[in-house]
């Protein structure tokens, strides 16, 4: 699919004219036919897996807690801002989701997001995008339904079948989008059916009264996050154009392919793992969850460490089900995955004191020596008991005590 534009009605071709544009040619010159689509990409994949592996909590709001995702991304020597920005996409298109317990699962349009195909992804990322731009305005001035923000899509077909071919200043890109509402009407609604849409499909008075500076602002952040807009630079301007995954979603261009992805799962006798990216997204959550994440790449890396499988219960099993495929397993790896957790059983609480008694010495021991709930435990609590620190929230300790096999109970 394309775009078949007629010529511009004259109102529109004389806006378009005086502003600053430049070619998209000039600051890009891949090919959109054959560009590839960032939402097939390793890193996507990557990033999926280590949201689901329950390494990093959600907040209240649904996008993922800053502390987990640096914590993360420095074992992996993988770039942040990176992760945070493909995690926000891929909750707000649903692909995961945090249960109650604020840890990621698997979201309902998983399958219509990593099968690539055209009418169901549409659906889907339109409908991110719009999620996006409402959560970047976040004010009780917007509108309290997803309308407005759902007509904003027509709104981004119109503007860039208007722009066709060319990049606008960044600087200017805000208030362009917003003067582009002034222009008559009837004229607006000519490009609309041109461009796919219905006489219907366009609110001039809506979006002109919601492009105000805050809502230009959300709306070239939602763009970003989504990869629906590129930022370039020449001669120290900045320039935003739309990218061949965006056009393609907005139906004004082919939807770029889905990159091939390596499958391959193979593992050294130094306890090294090496999982294509194009494996089952549930191997690939298993080996994040439970080895050390080491390189990301067309082949992520893992490094199977003992310490680790420790802290961890369940490592043996799930991990054993997730290299079923490893054929032989080297030695060293069968040996190294006997190792047994000392994580698990049952924790009372007593909520009122924020008391915690563990199963078992063993148990107890365990939890003050593990990384993530050690800083939660305060000295000095009778014998058999853990003491939460007073400031520290009980709720997350325990959820993270869950999430690493434990039973909670009240006492």
């Amino acid at each position: 699919m394309g775009i078949n534009m007629k010529r511009l009605p004259a109102a529109v071709e004389q806006f378009v004219k005086a502003q600053q544009t430049i070619a998209i040619t000039e600051l890009w010159e891949t090919n959109a036919e054959s560009a590839a689509s960032p939402y097939g990409s390793h890193w996507y994949r990557a990033v999926a897996a280590m949201l689901r592996c329950g390494r990093v909590a959600a907040k209240d709001s649904g996008f993922p807690n800053r502390t987990d995702i640096n914590r993360i991304c420095k074992e992996a020597n993988f770039n942040q801002h990176f992760f945070e920005r493909i995690a926000k996409l891929l909750v707000a298109a649903k692909v995961v989701q945090a249960d109650r317990g604020h840890r990621y699962v698997e979201g309902v349009n998983h399958g219509a997001f990593w099968k690539h195909r055209r009418k169901e992804l549409t659906e889907v990322a339109r409908a991110a995008v719009a999620h996006l731009i409402k959560d970047s305005a976040s004010s009780s001035y917007w509108y309290p339904t997803m309308a407005i923000h759902h007509s904003l899509i027509d709104f981004l077909i119109l503007f860039f079948a208007s722009f066709h071919g060319k990049a606008i200043r960044e600087d200017q890109f805000g208030k362009v989008m917003h003067d582009l509402c002034q222009i008559p009407e009837s004229d607006l609604k000519s490009v609309a059916v041109s461009a796919g849409l219905k006489k219907d499909d366009v609110s001039r008075d809506e979006w002109a009264h919601w492009l105000n500076e805050a809502g230009q602002r959300a709306l070239l952040s939602a763009l970003y996050t989504a990869e629906w807009a590129y930022y370039g630079e020449q001669q120290k301007v900045g320039w935003v154009f739309p990218s061949p995954i965006g056009l393609g979603l907005l139906g004004l261009g082919p939807l770029p392919e889905a990159p091939r992805l390596a499958t391959e799962l193979k593992a050294d006798s130094n306890l090294a793992i090496y999982a294509g990216a194009g494996v089952e997204l549930a191997t690939l959550t298993t080996l994040c969850r439970f080895c050390k994440i080491k390189r990301i790449d067309q082949l992520i890396e893992f490094q199977v460490d003992s310490k680790r499988l420790k802290e961890l219960p369940a490592a043996d099993t799930e991990l054993r089900a997730a290299l079923a495929k490893l054929d032989p397993m080297p030695p060293s790896l069968s040996a190294a995955l006997q190792t047994e957790s000392s994580l698990g059983g049952k924790i009372g609480v007593r909520y009122c004191s924020a008391l915690v008694k563990p199963a078992t010495a063993e148990a107890a021991a365990a939890i003050r020596q593990h990384p993530l709930l050690k800083g939660y435990i305060e000295p000095g609590a009778p014998p058999e008991f853990l003491l939460v620190k007073p400031g520290s929230n009980p709720d997350n300790f325990l959820r993270r005590c869950q999430a690493l096999g434990f039973e909670i109970e009240s006492l």
